[in-house]
């Protein structure tokens, strides 16, 4: 009987310890209790960690180019004026333009490159800028972009004038040599030289005669050229008129002075601006005084 009663207090306390043994349905931790009078000691609980979702890149937006815009190109090319003329070492400038497809019409005299077809008769200077260096004629040629203009310049002999004096003498062979006795004087912008008297730009110039001799003479005033361009006045000096005189770049004067049949030895001679026993050209003087 003894035997039966220690198995059942062994049974009794087994029972007690697996009730000691229990998980805490509260924490999740599982107590252990060493003796009925020890408090039972948690272990440590395990985390358990969350799933972290993974950042999600934003979506990159597609990078679109903008629309490609027309380029501002040249589209044409000009100098201007198309024709200069001009004295032996003197200088003019020419001016090109460009027209562009959108900001329009520029000058890039500056920005273009020049030259002359002849450098011995014009010479570039740069920006648009040419020096006469002997008689003749040269194409001038600006390029930019590829773009090319041309224009002409005329280089004349002679010296610059603004006031020019065509001064006949009626009695050359004699003593008096004052070359007033009938001078055509003018103003304008040509080139002086002894064989020519030319115009330097299209121009009006007022031409005044003067008469200062006894003998009376008939006088012819021509202007000639360029190509088949005449202009002509035939008068008597001593009516001294003025003429309105048209003029076009590169044309050249002509005056004939013919004396009366009363004026001795040289009676009826018609004779040239430019036969230097009858005629001075002089830049600047009009010998309107004198006898």
């Amino acid at each position: 009987m003894w035997r039966t009663s220690f198995a059942l207090v062994a049974l009794s306390i087994a029972a007690s310890g697996v009730a000691a043994c229990g998980k805490s349905e509260l924490t999740g931790s599982t107590s252990v209790r060493k003796s009925k009078d020890e408090p039972a000691m948690a272990l440590p609980a395990i985390a358990v960690a969350s799933p972290v979702a993974s950042p999600v890149a934003s979506p990159v937006p597609s990078s679109t180019p903008p629309p490609q815009q027309p380029s501002d190109e040249i589209q044409s090319l000009e100098i201007t004026p198309a024709l200069k003329s001009i004295a032996i070492n003197t200088t003019i400038s020419f001016a090109a333009f460009a027209t562009y497809r959108i900001s329009g019409r520029k000058d890039v005299t500056a920005q273009a490159a020049w030259s002359a077809n002849a450098p011995a008769i014009g010479l570039s200077q740069g920006s648009g800028r040419f020096k006469g260096i002997a008689a003749g004629t040269t194409g001038i040629v600006a390029s930019l972009a590829g773009k090319t203009a041309s224009a002409t310049l005329q280089v004349f002999p002679g010296v610059s004038a603004q006031k020019v004096g065509v001064n006949f003498e009626d009695h050359p062979f004699s003593g008096d040599k004052d070359f007033n006795d009938a001078v055509l004087c003018f103003t304008g912008k040509v080139a002086v030289s002894a064989g020519s008297v030319v115009s330097l730009e299209e121009q009006t110039i007022a031409g005044v005669v003067t008469h200062r001799s006894s003998c009376n003479a008939d006088m012819t005033i021509s202007i000639v050229g360029p190509g088949a361009y005449t202009w002509t006045r035939t008068f008597i000096a001593s009516d001294q008129p003025t003429y309105q005189m048209p003029f076009q770049p590169g044309s050249r004067l002509e005056v004939m002075f013919n004396p009366a049949s009363k004026c001795g030895d040289n009676a009826r001679t018609a004779v040239s601006m430019y036969n230097y026993q009858w005629a001075r050209i002089l830049p600047d003087v009009c010998n309107t005084t004198g006898q």
